[in-house]
């Protein structure tokens, strides 16, 4: 913030006497100096309030991915590009790898982050139905995709990821078989792509997304939703399961982890509106979505982690805190 100060007409006279180059340089100080304050005040509004073991600032930008990958392998995303595995060889080592998965999996989870599903009656009707789903979630764990494939079991889940997962040695075959398939970055791969996207929820399949795109690990807010996999749904016609992702504050195991415990709140179903034009009822749909999860979220907040208020001392105590507190 800039002081103001009281200028004497000598004062004056002296700085219209000053070289115009140190006039300038001292502006721009002032402008940079303004700038960092505004800087820390961002900074300090993207801070989360949850105890997590190390602070943890997160970008500016809501785009910006905090975890980076190496990538090794040139490979185009095309139309040619297998995104959904149809030879029965890999479908077959694929299900197991499910199986093992979902029995191993939810043991980790349980132990590290006390992980638990809650109101999966929401995903049982649907399974019921025959329908098809997308599942949507706020993107800020490590493991949340792991946990949203628990939340979604005992269907099997496909899970659209980045390009670069998929250019990976190794790493690129295992998730394959795991359902997962690459976000394509040509014009002729994304058309192979809506193809198999329409495909597979026409076919009764759950779809996982994450809206807000990247992942910041242990944030506590909820960020701006793409609306690109709403498309989806408003397109063929099913519903979006909402898999609010929330934060519980450990007690007998704070000894072990600084980290908070990790649950699934299961919302229920959010369908599209048909009677508006595609373009508004994909708004519609992604702005309902979005509010449910943040509503969900800021309730958990507030209730596990209230803020902190420190109470007076005896001696610092006036009339006007007795009156307010009875």
């Amino acid at each position: 913030m800039a002081v103001r100060r009281n200028i004497s007409q000598k004062d004056l006279l002296a700085e219209d006497k000053k070289p115009l180059s140190e006039r300038n340089a001292e502006e721009k100080a002032e402008k940079t100096a303004e700038s960092d304050e505004k800087g820390e005040k961002k900074k300090k509004e993207k801070t989360h309030i949850i105890p997590v073991g190390d602070k943890m600032e997160y970008p500016e930008n809501e785009d910006e991915h905090m975890m980076e990958s190496n990538t090794f392998l040139d490979i185009v995303f095309d139309e040619n590009f297998e995104y959904i595995i149809r030879n029965p060889i890999k479908k077959f080592f694929g299900c197991l790898l499910w199986m093992f998965g979902m029995t191993v999996l939810p043991i980790i989870t349980f132990f590290m982050y006390g992980f638990k599903v809650k109101n999966k009656k929401y995903i049982r009707r649907i399974i019921k139905s025959g329908s098809g789903a997308l599942t949507v979630s706020n993107h800020v764990h490590m493991m949340d995709c792991v946990m949203a494939c628990q939340a979604n079991w005992p269907k099997m889940s496909y899970l659209p990821t980045l390009h670069t997962t998929f250019q990976l040695p190794y790493v690129r075959h295992i998730v394959h078989l795991l359902n997962a398939f690459p976000i394509p970055n040509t014009t002729a791969g994304t058309k192979k792509f809506i193809e198999e996207m329409d495909g597979l929820l026409q076919r009764g399949k759950f779809v996982h997304f994450f809206p807000e795109g990247a992942l910041w690990p242990w944030y506590d807010k909820i960020r701006t939703f793409k609306p690109g996999a709403f498309h989806f749904a408003v397109k063929n016609n099913v519903p979006v399961i909402p898999l609010a992702i929330k934060y519980r504050p450990r007690k007998l195991t704070k000894i072990f982890s600084k980290h908070p415990l990790v649950s699934i709140e299961v919302l229920p179903p959010v369908y599209p509106n048909t009677e508006l034009p595609t373009k508004k009822s994909v708004y519609d749909l992604t702005q309902r979505v979005h509010d449910a999860i943040a509503q969900c979220v800021e309730y958990n907040n507030e209730k596990y982690f209230p803020p902190k208020v420190k109470k007076k001392r005896f001696w610092q105590r006036s009339a006007k805190d007795e009156i307010a507190e009875k």
